[in-house]
């Protein structure tokens, strides 16, 4: 009888323990992180890149043009050519050209697409590339595709370490004051802070002439 009720009082202790080793999570919780893990952020930035973004450079304003109107009239300019996410106030613009390089510093190459041509109107950025210039400059990635925005943010982490890798070295190793540079990049001018002369642009396409 004494063994019965050791038994008795046994049950609701092993139920006990069995619930504390089992694990619970809600199914679509399950689901995310397992898309979470699954995504290979070096992956999508290296198909990005060569299917998508560097073959779409065409789309990306004229310079030139870009310059004056921002000079003029910032507003019209953020209209026709910006594009802008949520409502941070940064907006991004693809823009392209060529011009002549000025002169070489640490934080980029200065060049001078405008007369004179002793004045930079751009400067390439060679040092520091960071930020989402390119990932929303391009206008090819999409927020709403990306299960959280560490995802969405290591997009661009992976985008700048391409320019650092791929499109930077072969530039430096040729670029020299008087040479006339072709271009295509990203730029990003802060609302509160619009600076645009020169206005610095992370560079997806360079070519010397």
């Amino acid at each position: 009888m004494k063994r019965k009720h050791r038994y008795i009082l046994l049950v609701p202790i092993l139920v006990i323990l069995c619930y504390r080793s089992c694990y619970f999570e809600r199914l679509d919780t399950a689901k995310q992180k397992e898309k979470q893990q699954a995504f290979n952020h070096a992956e999508y930035a290296r198909d990005l890149w060569n299917n998508k973004l560097t073959r779409n450079l065409d789309r990306a304003v004229d310079a030139k043009m870009l310059l004056e109107l921002l000079n003029t009239d910032m507003e019209e300019a953020q209209k026709k050519y910006a594009r802008t996410l949520g409502i941070a106030g940064d907006y991004y613009y693809l823009l392209g050209g060529q011009g002549k390089v000025v002169s070489m510093g640490e934080g980029g190459v200065f060049i001078s697409i405008r007369a004179p041509e002793s004045d930079p109107d751009i400067i390439i950025a060679t040092s520091y590339i960071y930020g989402n210039a390119i990932r929303d400059a391009s206008g090819l990635v999409n927020v709403d595709e990306f299960p959280s925005s560490r995802d969405f943010n290591n997009i661009s982490e992976e985008i700048n370490k391409i320019v650092t890798a791929r499109v930077l070295p072969p530039f430096l190793e040729k670029a020299r004051p008087g040479l006339i540079v072709k271009f295509v990049g990203a730029a990003e001018i802060r609302q509160a802070d619009p600076e645009i002369h020169p206005l610095r642009v992370i560079p997806v396409f360079l070519e010397i002439q």
